[in-house]
């Protein structure tokens, strides 16, 4: 199945790719019906996409059509970061998105990077963002619940310290970040931190390489770029 890229055909993008869901994926774990919604939200923010920049006009064009590819039950999500990740670019921040789903699956915060925009914010990046708004919205933990958190990005010292004194249980990033990433250093971590990670399952998402790529690839659109304000 190919599906059109022009956003004034979104509407029968979303239809088809319900009907593709319902008759292709009906053996996958994820409900059916959490999947339409995830795709009617990003389908949606990619439609208000409106760019004269080619680059993020082909990751737009690139995630339109990569639900029709879904074969893993992280692939939904993956993709719904990776939406995020490329608004965050648009908006002229880092290209890191990051999404919070429930113990039934549902997606319930979306957000991304925002350390420019809307004003300078060294401290917000998208995790942070996420589980900003996650703790705004109670005032005690929920221990007993299964929560996971979905990073384009493997997050960064702040942000995993963070996670893993949160009552997220689960995290999960799409691309490693060889620089920057804290996953793959955990064994560097102080040592109570060492004990609170080991509360928490982190890992890296199973999903398409493809998906896997685009968040690599939308993350290096403007870091260079942004980065280079530091120095």
């Amino acid at each position: 199945m190919v599906f059109s890229t022009q956003l004034k055909d979104t509407n029968y993008i979303i239809t088809s790719l319900h009907h593709y869901i319902i008759t292709s994926l009906h053996h996958s774990k994820m409900n059916i019906h959490i999947q339409k919604r995830i795709l009617q939200s990003g389908l949606g923010q990619l439609q208000s996409l409106q760019t004269p920049y080619s680059t993020i006009v082909h990751w737009r064009d690139f995630l339109l059509k990569n639900p029709d590819e879904w074969q893993h039950e992280d692939d939904p999500y993956t993709w719904l970061s990776c939406v995020q990740a490329l608004l965050a670019i648009h908006e002229k921040n880092y290209g890191i998105g990051c999404i919070l789903v429930d113990p039934q699956g549902e997606v319930i915060i979306q957000d991304h990077n925002q350390s420019f925009v809307p004003r300078y914010r060294t401290d917000m990046h998208a995790e942070m963002v996420v589980l900003n708004i996650w703790e705004n919205m109670r005032t005690a933990p929920v221990a007993e619940e299964d929560y996971t958190l979905y990073s384009s990005l493997e997050p960064c010292p702040m942000c995993l310290t963070r996670l893993i004194t949160s009552d997220i249980k689960h995290i999960r990033y799409v691309a490693p970040d060889e620089a920057g990433g804290m996953v793959q250093r955990l064994d560097q971590l102080p040592p109570i931190h060492r004990e609170f990670a080991q509360r928490h399952h982190i890992a890296q998402v199973n999903a398409l390489p493809t998906l896997m790529e685009a968040a690599t690839h939308i993350l290096h659109i403007s870091m260079d770029e942004l980065n280079n304000r530091f120095r």
